[in-house]
This record gives structure tokens, C-alpha cells and sequence, in this order.
């Protein structure tokens, strides 16, 4: 959720969830998902834009 909403890079993102080296976490990431984290970002977005549901709610963040 953080890749999808949030506007911080991935570096700000890796450190606030506890990895210590963005690049583990990148390589973390993609073996998780298939895809690198930019990567989910924009697949992400895009997809949310397209189908209508990005919510500007307060609600969805954490």
C-alpha cells in the first residue's frame, strides 16, 4: 500500500519497514511479487486510475 499511495522513493519506504539496504529490499520485493518495486508502483497506479477506484479518503491511509 505504501508503494501505491505514498509519494516516498523506495529508499524511505525500505528504511521505514526495517531493511537496512534498499537494494534487499528491492530484490526482497520483486522475488515476493514479480515485480520491482517501481514497477508495482506504476503497474499499480495505472490500474487504480483505470478502473476508478484510487480513493483520496483519509480512511485509506495508515
Amino acid at each position: 500500500m505504501r508503494l501505491e499511495r505514498s509519494a516516498r522513493t523506495v529508499q524511505e519506504i525500505s528504511d521505514g519497514l526495517g531493511f537496512r539496504d534498499p537494494t534487499y529490499f528491492s530484490h526482497f520485493f520483486k522475488k515476493k511479487t514479480g515485480f520491482s518495486p517501481a514497477a508495482y508502483r506504476d503497474f499499480a497506479r495505472k490500474s487504480e486510475v483505470s478502473e476508478g477506484t484510487l480513493s483520496s479518503g483519509y480512511a485509506d491511509w495508515p
